[in-house]
């Protein structure tokens, strides 16, 4: 399923779109990515962190992905309140979506 949902129709989206994208590279250099980090199995000079809830791969209790080093800018981008904007329109959408396909 693909949705193309667009953006909101004001025009301070795109401010924040463009604050995003910002700390989003300014995030990037912070982390300073090793080698090993940016080639991997899902995307080749591409580096990917999880974030959030894990429960899976034998463990007998949910708990918080470990990112070591690269904490606190995690905890920067998923505080920032232009990725929140982002977010929060794209869920939206999907909710939006999934009801009018059911």
């Amino acid at each position: 399923m693909a949705i193309l949902a667009g953006r909101p129709s004001d025009p301070s989206y795109v401010e924040s779109m463009l604050r995003a994208t910002d700390a989003i590279l300014r995030a990037r250099e912070q982390a300073d990515f090793t080698h090993d980090e940016c080639h991997h199995g899902r995307a080749d000079d591409s580096a990917a962190l999880n974030y959030g809830t894990y429960y899976g791969g034998g463990g007998e209790v949910p708990g918080n992905l470990k990112n070591g080093r690269h904490t606190e800018i995690l905890e920067a981008l998923v505080s920032n309140p232009d990725l929140s904007r982002m977010a929060s329109f794209a869920d939206g959408e999907l909710l939006y979506a999934s009801d009018v396909c059911h």
